[in-house]
């Protein structure tokens, strides 16, 4: 975990050199990204191993990142959110650093992360649509997201 927190501490990042802060600037979206699928997991106040597992497999196939990198970053997602005041200001990065496309795919992975377990809690879709919203999607845009992960899961169970 210490590349990481190097990565994370400011006074390490030096103002010239652009390859260190392009560097910097990737894992704080990570950080940022992987804190909406955190805050989502959570919302219901109870994080399972099959929704640990589903965020690793998002932010592995998202950002190509081996599994053990996914697990110490979640570790320092998860100590970003307590120092966190709001999850405002992870949606704000994601919102500058993604297209339209890749914010819809995030809020579509928020969706498979909320069916993992099968059960839609009332605060995790109320959580998930505040994330579209900071995120610049309207309410159709993440409607339809769920209605069409909604149907991938009815089909993966149909095939089963």
């Amino acid at each position: 975990m210490l590349f990481l927190k190097e990565l994370f501490t400011i006074g390490n990042v030096p103002e010239d050199d652009e390859t260190q802060n392009n560097l910097n600037y990737v894992k704080r979206i990570q950080v940022a990204t992987c804190a909406l699928f955190l805050e989502i997991a959570r919302a219901d106040n109870n994080i399972g191993s099959d929704e640990r597992e589903k965020i690793v497999s998002i932010m592995r196939s998202t950002f190509k990142i081996e599994p053990e990198y996914v697990q110490e970053l979640m570790l320092l997602t998860e100590n970003s959110i307590k120092k966190s005041s709001s999850i405002y200001e992870y949606t704000e990065l994601v919102k500058k650093s993604f297209t339209r496309k890749e914010k819809a795919e995030i809020i579509e992975n928020l969706w498979r992360l909320v069916f993992v377990d099968e059960i839609m809690d009332k605060y995790e879709e109320h959580l998930l649509k505040s994330i579209g919203r900071n995120l610049g999607l309207d309410y159709r845009e993440i409607l339809n997201a769920k209605i069409m992960i909604l149907e991938e899961q009815k089909t993966r169970r149909e095939t089963k």
